[in-house]
């Protein structure tokens, strides 16, 4: 059977597709950098208007219709809880999910849709 590849093809092909990629990732690069810059700068801001008002008292005060009383005790202590019971949970049904998955689900196309999202939720 002779090999019917067009090498210079393939070849001016790739030459084109490898510089494409060096323009793309340097596009996505800079996007990434500008976006990190941009949020460290809101970052920085928000901090700074709000370091007069973080003490004790904002943190173990409830909510309150006076600005001056008002704190966040209840929501942090909500999203604590809520962080306690998402996490074990999520980790049994992720776990639990892959072994299943791996070892008694029957390969077809189905599965390995959940296999290849799970995949690129991951990456």
């Amino acid at each position: 059977m002779e090999n019917k590849l067009d090498k210079p093809l393939v070849w001016r092909r790739m030459k084109g597709r490898l510089v494409q990629n060096a323009v793309l990732q340097a596009i996505f690069f800079a996007a990434t950098i500008f976006g990190l810059i941009v949020l460290a700068l809101l970052l920085s801001r928000v901090i700074m208007q709000a370091i007069g008002w973080l003490d004790g008292d904002f943190l173990n005060s409830f909510p309150s219709r006076r600005p001056e009383e008002a704190g966040i005790k209840s929501g942090l202590v909500g999203s604590l809880w809520l962080m306690m019971i998402v996490a074990p949970v999520s980790f049994i049904l992720g776990v639990g999910t892959a072994i299943y998955l791996e070892e008694y689900a029957r390969k077809n196309r189905f599965t390995a849709l959940i296999q290849t999202t799970g995949v690129l939720i991951i990456q």
